[in-house]
């Protein structure tokens, strides 16, 4: 589904996710970013990898926002994955993460990146969706929740 500025497809999604730490998370991202946008995992992966060297994505209230960019996409994608149990993640907050949102933009595309990830940001703020997207019983309804949010927001 195209957003205003960025895409998310429901293949994408994965709600129940094993890792046991923030490291298997990111390895589960770039797989995933391999299986929804045939991206390559070891590059989405060391992306990841180098970005949170840089300093924490946990966003706060639960939230982890691991983002970078890639050659190869045309447009920035975004990954969602809610672990079964929250991770250590180092975020701002100091909480563990229990729903990460994954934003991936092409390299030349830094206002696009930085328009992706304030949407995405925002999305996550708002404390009722939150809460609806902890809730999913699966990938689907996640999704739908996520439509029907940006339908209603579409300004």
């Amino acid at each position: 589904m195209p957003y205003s500025s960025f895409i998310l497809d429901p293949k994408g999604i994965v709600l129940g996710a094993k890792p046991r730490s923030k490291v298997e998370a990111l390895a589960e991202i770039a797989a995933l970013a391999h299986r929804a946008y045939d991206l390559d995992a070891a590059e989405v992966l060391a992306m990841l990898n180098t970005r949170e060297s840089l300093g924490s994505t946990g966003f706060g209230r639960g939230i982890a926002i691991p983002h970078g960019r890639l050659d190869g996409l045309a447009t920035p994608v975004v990954l969602l994955l809610r672990p079964a149990k929250p991770l250590a993640w180092q975020a701002v907050d100091e909480l563990p993460v229990d729903f990460i949102a994954a934003l991936l933009s092409p390299t030349t595309g830094g206002a696009s990146h930085l328009k992706a990830l304030a949407e995405l940001s925002r999305m996550l703020r708002d404390g009722a969706l939150l809460d609806k997207l902890r809730g999913a019983r699966d990938g689907d309804s996640l999704y739908a929740m996520i439509e029907g949010y940006e339908q209603r927001n579409a300004a």
